[in-house]
Formats: C-alpha cells, structure tokens, sequence
C-alpha cells in the first residue's frame, strides 16, 4: 500500500502544561478525500478534506475550542504545504518556512513528526504567517 494512503501514529496533544499522547489515523478514501481521526481526551475528533495538511487544520479548529494542540510539525505556525506538495504526497510533506527566505524542497519535514510546544499555534495564526512569509520573499526583477 502507498506510505501516504493510511497508517497511524501517537501524537502529542497539549494543553497549557498538560500533554497526552493520542493515537491519530489517516486513510485515503474511495472518493479522493483523507480522512483523520484522532482519539483526543475528550473523545474521538474526525475530519475529511482534499489533502492530509488540510484536513489536520481542520481537525485543529475543532480541538482549538477546548484548549488542545496537535504538537506535530504540521501544527508548526510556520508549517505550509505547497500546492505540488498536496498533490504529490497528499501534504504529507510540509515545508517549515522563514520570513525573507524561499523554501527548498530537500528541507521538507514529515506532516505528523513531533513538534516542540513553542512551535505549534492556532490554525488562524498559520494563515496569517503563511500571509506574511509570501508578502517576505524576495523575487528577482
């Protein structure tokens, strides 16, 4: 089976100085969607989307409400998944990117590898960065 079409792993989530490990899975469905749930203290918490990185922002915005981040690097608030990213690895792949600086693809980062709790953010906070980072680079003329 393709590496990027399911599997699970345990996952950080973290409140202020709790943390718990949770078990998350993703599946790529018959329909062209991912699927992923995650089994979050509070109970399981599901989302489906076109692409892995979108569908774990969506899975964040419903656990924001009750304090819970996803400590993994697609959580990062600097964490972006480029369009040839979302196609060819369904955004397993994320790019963690600097103000001013392009991306390289040979410095792309797992979506669901571990992340320090100062690095993860709101899902709000990720757009508004990713805003900035494009407004940052440089373009030759």
């Amino acid at each position: 089976m393709d590496y990027y079409a399911e599997g699970s792993r345990e996952v950080p989530l973290v409140r202020g100085h709790d943390q718990q490990m949770c078990a998350l899975t993703w599946a790529f469905r018959r329909d062209g969607d991912y699927e992923l749930t995650i089994q979050a203290p509070d109970g399981a918490v599901r989302a489906v989307g076109r692409d892995l990185f979108y569908v774990l922002q969506l899975l964040r915005r419903q656990l924001e409400p009750s304090g819970w981040q996803v400590a993994v690097q697609g959580g990062r608030r600097t964490a972006w998944a480029s369009g040839m990213q979302r196609n060819m690895t369904g955004g397993r792949r994320v790019y963690i990117c600097e103000l001013g600086r392009e991306v390289k693809p040979r410095e792309a980062v797992d979506l669901f590898a571990p992340a320090q709790d100062g690095d993860i953010d709101t899902v709000d906070a990720q757009l508004a960065f990713h805003e900035e980072w494009k407004a940052s680079r440089h373009w030759p003329a």
